[in-house]
């Protein structure tokens, strides 16, 4: 059934496990079978039965219904999270039913993307994985005074900061360990951050890739080639593209550059924004409370001071080799 569904139903997005209902089956001819669905619960019912014409007439309906996500009809039904981030309403569209949920969710869906693309699933994974390695062991030969500034500028320095950004991921006190400096993680932590930072990569690379994808980031014409090469090089059998996929990271962790901008604001036209919400759109159409959502902010911070670190790393040559430039 599993593999049913990845080929005849992946538009759909999800796995069969939670969108497939059992039921049985009856043919009339057993030498070419031809099957339709039945219902043996209205065995003995009599055709004015009122079990018997809820099932035909009703039970369709109130199933419909129950796949319709109905939006908070006031104020005051949106958690005080969302009145801030404005989730919602920025994926209201994007939102209206399960099916839709179900598409826009499978954006970030790490395990879909494995069994539909797996250039997108295990290599991109392992192309994280070995990118996070990377910071780490350029991390050790950074001076301690040099790491400590990533944590007073999580974001490039010579963009000032989104205010949004700045509000949300500042807001808490925590890193990733609670120290003054940027430091390597557990190693129990790696999985979980290297996930957000593949869930982010992910959801770029799949609306680059497929131009019918209804939902859609803010990028620069560079970015979407970077984004371009980072697949074709994620299909090939070369090493894992760790350079590549630096360059095409960088400006989405990065504060998106306005100098020279005529359009009028939208935190929206920056891309980590949209992955936020994207992030943290469950199932049922409703977002996570905020109790599960600050552990996204901590994953944010560190891959963003990682991807200045590596930045740093590759460009010291231009600076003297002077980390504090």
């Amino acid at each position: 059934m599993d593999n049913h569904w990845n080929t005849a139903h992946k538009d759909l997005g999800g796995i069969a496990a939670k969108d497939v209902s059992a039921c049985e089956v009856q043919t009339l001819f057993l030498s070419h079978p031809k099957y339709f669905a039945v219902m043996p619960v209205m065995k003995g019912l009599g055709p004015q039965d009122k079990y018997r014409l809820y099932l035909t007439q009703l039970a369709d309906k109130v199933a419909e219904a129950d796949a319709t996500i109905v939006p908070a009809v006031s104020e005051n039904q949106v958690p005080a999270l969302l009145q801030v981030t404005l989730w919602h309403e920025h994926l209201a569209t994007f939102t209206t039913d399960k099916a839709t949920v179900r598409s826009t969710r499978s954006l970030v869906d790490t395990w879909a993307a494995n069994k539909r693309t797996p250039w997108l699933g295990t290599r991109l994974s392992g192309t994280v994985t070995e990118y996070m390695q990377v910071i780490k062991r350029k991390m050790a030969n950074i001076p301690i005074p040099a790491r400590s500034l990533l944590m007073e500028y999580p974001r490039q320095a010579s963009v000032p900061i989104a205010c949004v950004m700045g509000s949300i991921l500042n807001s808490s006190p925590r890193t990733p360990k609670q120290t003054d400096y940027y430091d390597k993680l557990d190693e129990g932590s790696y999985y979980t951050y290297g996930h957000t930072l593949h869930q982010f990569a992910l959801a770029i690379l799949l609306t680059i890739e497929d131009p019918s994808c209804p939902y859609r980031f803010t990028l620069s014409d560079q970015t979407r080639e970077q984004g371009r090469e980072l697949i074709e090089l994620l299909k090939s059998d070369t090493p894992a593209p760790i350079a590549a996929f630096h360059a095409f990271m960088l400006p989405l962790l990065y504060a998106r550059d306005l100098r020279g901008s005529t359009d009028e604001y939208s935190k929206w036209d920056d891309p980590v924004e949209g992955f936020m919400a994207l992030h943290n759109l469950r199932d049922d159409g409703n977002f996570k409370p905020a109790h599960d959502v600050t552990q996204l902010f901590a994953h944010l911070h560190y891959h963003i001071r990682g991807s200045m670190m590596y930045e740093g790393w590759r460009t010291l040559a231009d600076f003297e080799n002077n980390p504090y430039k």
